[in-house]
């Protein structure tokens, strides 16, 4: 349980990054988006209840392990947000510029349900000009 330990004793920062592409009347936009967050863990028995699988199969899981466990549900949770964003609205193209608002409301929703407390949280998000989706001859 050594792992666990000095999983629970750090400050994590985990990076992002994702694209997705808006679609509208014969063109697109395509979208970046790349965030940072530190958490550190506020709930020592909502980690344990989230990794006693993992602990159980192997009670010397390094904390990288355990660390990479929740790099993969936060990754995979922006990932679908940020799809999301970017395609919800058919007629209004995304603004992502303000996608950090998003982003933070993602990560300090993933903090609460696994037992973290959000220390900081940066991001940026860029798209490009319409582009028509190419022709046909």
């Amino acid at each position: 349980m050594q792992g666990l330990r000095d999983f629970c004793d750090k400050i994590w920062e985990y990076s992002w990054s994702g694209e997705a592409a808006w679609h509208y009347g014969g063109g697109h936009v395509d979208c970046w988006c790349s965030g940072t967050v530190q958490i550190e863990v506020a709930d020592e028995v909502k980690v344990r209840d989230e990794t006693v699988a993992q602990l159980k199969e192997n009670p010397f899981t390094p904390e990288e392990k355990i660390y990479d466990h929740y790099d993969n549900i936060l990754g995979q949770t922006l990932d679908e947000e940020l799809e999301y964003y970017v395609t919800c609205e058919e007629y209004y193209e995304p603004v992502m510029e303000d996608y950090g608002g998003n982003f933070e409301d993602v990560s300090e929703k993933f903090c609460e349900k696994y037992g973290f407390s959000l220390v900081t949280c940066e991001c940026e998000g860029e798209s490009s000009d319409f582009e028509p989706d190419g022709y046909r001859w």
